[in-house]
């Protein structure tokens, strides 16, 4: 605000005077210059902010200025995003001029791990084809904030055989990654397993069996013949022991043998030998033979001397077929008949000379047949007709003594009747030659 006085003097020296108020108003609003342009900074190394520098805005003005305020100093410290600066300049009369800028602070740090697991080597689980793994998770680390973490596989899953690959992913806010990886290393140390039959025993050559076959706690194991023998289940074995060899072996080279052995026992024999012929009263031997028999056994024992040896005699009271069985010393087995044809002896036939001296040999009157004359009456005469001798059911025994005394060698005569009415009768000689 400013008075003006008017003083008037004339020619005369009259004087007069006014005065007038003159207000001047400064309208005039100061000048920021060098407002600077939007700045953009990525965060300091290891920090969430960024320390932004820039030159103030100079401020003049056509009067003077009385003050320059701002909301950020140079050299402030920003957080991530968009921060506006605003510096005004105020001049004595309250005009103001006021300088925008947009700081922008991004977050262009990646997040980070520490603690990484090394390369983990196990060993199979017993029997999986992996196994359970369990380890510390690495630690993410971020200037600002972790956002999330993920990772293909958890501490604790099962894992195959073979090599797998870790992975975890750490992401910020700002979507920087960071990835940790590690190694599992899962080995299989498990042997396959094999079962070999139980050795075999046998007569028969020919020999069934269940091939082994090999199995593993993973897939796929190998199973082959070691032996380089040709032979396989059903075939014919020869004697002898034939040892069969095999090995499994898995995806690993992990193997396993095993094998076992069949023995063939040597085989045994029977030869009954040809067919005979003969009568019900005249034995005959069989010709049998036997290979690498430990016992023999025929059947229809009662007809035979033995039957246990391979050539009994035999006498058979009809037709009859004889079996013969053999058993090896390892009870092995085999069999042979023979057909022996009798040909049934009808007529009673008796000798009419007899020997009984001692000698073992024709001391005894006989009959062809005995049997023909069983429940009939024998009498022996002698030759003055004096009976010497009687019995019924004579079965060969009479020695030519009565009551145990020796008869006289000479002429004798028997007389036999039968219930049925059939007689026979014919002379007897004894002799009695030296030994």
């Amino acid at each position: 605000v400013n008075t003006v006085y008017l003083i008037v003097t004339d020619v005369n020296g009259n004087v007069d005077s006014t005065s007038a108020i003159v207000t001047v108003i400064d309208t005039i609003r100061p000048l920021l210059s060098g407002c600077p342009s939007p700045i953009s900074n990525f965060t300091d190394l290891g920090s969430c902010t960024a320390i932004v520098t820039w030159n103030m805005p100079i401020a003049s003005d056509n009067c003077s200025i009385d003050s320059t305020i701002s909301n950020f100093s140079s050299g402030t410290a920003f957080q991530i995003g968009q921060t506006e600066v605003i510096n005004i300049a105020y001049d004595a009369s309250l005009n103001t001029d006021t300088c925008r800028f947009i700081v922008t602070v991004i977050d262009n740090e990646k997040p980070s791990f520490t603690s990484i697991p090394d390369t983990i080597i196990q060993n199979n689980d017993a029997g999986m084809c992996g196994a359970f793994v369990n380890w510390t998770p690495p630690i993410p680390y971020d200037n600002c904030t972790i956002d999330s973490t993920r990772s293909n596989f958890n501490s604790g899953d099962e894992f195959p055989v073979g090599i797998t690959r870790i992975e975890y992913i750490t992401y910020d806010a700002s979507f920087n990654t960071d990835t940790a990886r590690f190694i599992i290393v899962i080995r299989d140390q498990e042997l396959p397993t094999i079962d070999c039959p139980d050795n075999i025993s046998t007569c028969d050559p020919f020999v069934f069996f269940t091939e082994p076959i090999g199995s593993d706690n993973c897939v796929n194991p190998l199973t082959v013949r070691t032996d380089g023998l040709s032979y396989s289940s059903g075939d014919k074995f020869p004697v002898g022991i034939s040892t069969l060899s095999y090995r499994v072996t898995d995806l690993a080279k992990n193997s396993l043998a095993c094998s076992f052995e069949i023995e063939i026992y040597a085989p045994t024999i029977a030869d009954a030998g040809v067919d005979l012929s003969t009568t019900d009263i005249l034995p005959i031997q069989i010709q049998g033979d036997a290979t690498n028999a430990s016992s023999i056994n025929w059947n229809e024992f009662m007809s035979l001397s033995d039957n246990t040896i391979a050539k009994p005699i035999a006498n058979p009271q009809k037709s009859t077929t004889y079996v013969m069985q053999v058993v090896s010393p390892n009870g092995c087995t085999d069999s042979d008949s023979v057909f022996i044809d009798v040909k049934v002896v009808q007529e009673l036939g008796a000798n009419n000379l007899f020997t009984p001296n001692g000698d073992g040999k024709n001391e005894t009157w006989e009959v062809n047949k005995v049997a023909l004359i069983q429940g009939c009456r024998l009498v022996i005469f002698n030759r003055n007709g004096t009976q010497v001798y009687e019995t019924r059911n004579y079965n060969n025994t009479w020695d030519g003594t009565v009551s145990g005394k020796q008869l006289p060698e000479g002429s004798y005569y028997y007389i036999i009747d039968c219930d049925d009415g059939r007689t026979y009768n014919g002379p007897i000689t004894i002799l009695r030659l030296n030994k």
